[in-house]
């Protein structure tokens, strides 16, 4: 139909933008990052494993609901998490077995 023909061509004509984090228990690097409102964010976290206590790091967004907690992953490989820039959020890496906090980062939601 027409309708479903624009809303493919507005999927298509979305902006993406995509980062990529390095993670450990001292720092996001970067540690902020400003997206446009409304575009398809893709940010994918590389663990610095040997900066990382035994129990791992998991990251948690603070107060949104733009992604669930991404548990440490051992084998090495990156996670990565995908939403539409709707609002700043700040998010943390936390010791899993403990809870303690360690770094923060921040998503910034800025106008085109």
């Amino acid at each position: 139909t027409v309708d479903d023909a624009e809303g493919d061509a507005k999927e298509d004509k979305q902006l993406v933008q995509e980062f990529t984090i390095s993670a450990d228990e001292r720092e996001f690097d970067p540690e902020e990052i400003d997206v446009i409102q409304g575009a398809l964010v893709r940010i994918t976290f590389e663990y610095n494993d040997n900066k990382i206590y035994y129990g791992g790091l998991d990251i948690k967004c603070d107060s949104c609901d733009y992604f669930d907690t991404i548990q440490y992953r051992k084998d090495g490989k990156p996670d990565t998490i995908e939403f539409v820039a709707e609002k700043s959020f700040t998010y943390t890496g936390y010791w899993p077995n403990s809870g303690t906090r360690k770094a923060t980062g921040r998503i910034t939601v800025v106008e085109e």
